[in-house]
């Protein structure tokens, strides 16, 4: 999870996120930031979804930092996202990536390994990116580069000696590709405690069912484009008739 104890003077519960190691704290800004403002050996990185969602960033990180850190920074950040509710484009994927969804990450197109470093991609060392992923699993991030837009050369304008510093600091950007599993729904048991699912919604929770979730009364399943279905003992949060439209 990314996640230790560390014995503090001030507090014995004191938790340490091992996920920013390599993660630089600067003061925030509306503004892009300029190369000169950027520590040594650090660039800035963004993470978007598919459609464009950011998921995170920019930060400032360390050049030495690995893809399978970034990964599990990403997924504690969408855990803290998740918990505070805040809405956002990118809130169903939080959803998605703090429930232990399989995240890739794609630069200009590419899918980047594991133990890639942000230097290797950011002097586009590495070729083929293919070294830790199934045949299948190439296959289907293969079939998702072809259908993204080219990818802009994030250089900008040329560096000189003379010109680095007062240029915008150089931005790494990486997609996220979240594979989601689904499922179908089969219930037994108590009709009255949810052991039978109503025929009005056994076609809806047939297929598509990304997590449910219970009591020992009631049920909630969450679909692919993040509806919510109840069944079960209505006292118990069976029927959510009452707030059928914020869970669409």
């Amino acid at each position: 999870s990314g996640w230790s104890q560390r014995a503090d003077p001030r507090s014995k519960n004191a938790v340490v996120d091992h996920t920013l190691k390599g993660f630089h704290t600067l003061p925030p800004t509306p503004l892009r930031r300029l190369q000169k403002e950027l520590p040594p050996d650090t660039v800035e990185l963004v993470l978007h979804g598919l459609k464009g969602e950011l998921l995170m960033g920019p930060d400032v990180v360390s050049l030495k930092v690995h893809i399978s850190q970034i990964k599990k920074r990403l997924e504690v950040h969408a855990r803290n996202e998740v918990i505070k509710g805040r809405l956002s484009r990118a809130l169903q994927l939080y959803s998605f990536i703090a429930l232990g969804a399989v995240v890739h990450l794609l630069h200009r197109r590419r899918a980047v390994d594991d133990m890639e470093t942000l230097r290797m991609l950011q002097s586009e060392q590495a070729e083929t990116g293919d070294g830790t992923f199934s045949p299948d699993t190439l296959a289907r991030l293969a079939q998702v580069a072809s259908a993204m837009p080219p990818s802009p050369n994030s250089r900008g304008a040329v560096a000189t000696e003379s010109n680095r510093g007062d240029l915008p600091a150089e931005r790494l950007e990486l997609t996220a590709v979240v594979f989601i599993h689904v499922y179908g729904l089969v219930a037994w048991g108590d009709p009255t405690a949810g052991g039978s699912i109503p025929l009005s919604l056994s076609e809806r929770l047939s297929a598509g069912i990304t997590f449910a979730v219970g009591n020992t009364r009631a049920f909630a399943a969450v679909g692919q484009q993040g509806s919510v279905t109840t069944w079960g003992d209505p006292a118990c949060g069976g029927n959510s008739g009452l707030v059928t439209e914020e869970l669409k």
